[in-house]
């Protein structure tokens, strides 16, 4: 007899390879700034933050592979960002993105000039008008 703790067994290698593809479906989004993407790095951040860097992290490096046009690596809503400082591992998980960092300093430098290049940045030492 199925009793739901068996159930939940059965279910947690399809959830998890579910969930894997959903992920990996986010890598290749022209962009996650929406508001429900948004919920989901909340809850997925809360249990598994690591995933939520490396997902931003990928997201990152691919830029410069995507075709020139609207890829848009990182979101920028603030109002559902995932909680990183609340997990116990934040100093881990900061450690990680710092080694991510230093490992590629620019990881955008390969781009084809599209609106992620870093050569489309603006140079923030540069003085600029409001106007």
């Amino acid at each position: 007899m199925a009793t739901p703790e068996n159930s939940l067994a059965l279910l947690m290698p399809v959830a998890l390879t579910v969930m894997g593809a959903f992920v990996a479906a986010l890598v290749a989004a022209p962009s996650i700034d929406r508001y429900r993407i948004g919920l989901f790095l909340v809850e997925l951040a809360r249990t598994e933050p690591l995933a939520v860097i490396e997902l931003l992290e990928a997201r990152v490096e691919s830029a410069p592979r995507q075709a020139a046009g609207m890829y848009s690596p990182l979101p920028f809503q603030r109002d559902v960002a995932p909680p990183f400082r609340d997990h116990d591992d934040f100093p881990a998980l900061l450690r990680q993105v710092g080694d991510w960092i230093a490992a590629d300093p620019d990881p955008l430098a390969g781009s084809t000039g599209g609106p992620t290049s870093s050569s489309s940045l603006p140079d923030p030492t540069t003085p600029r008008s409001l106007a």
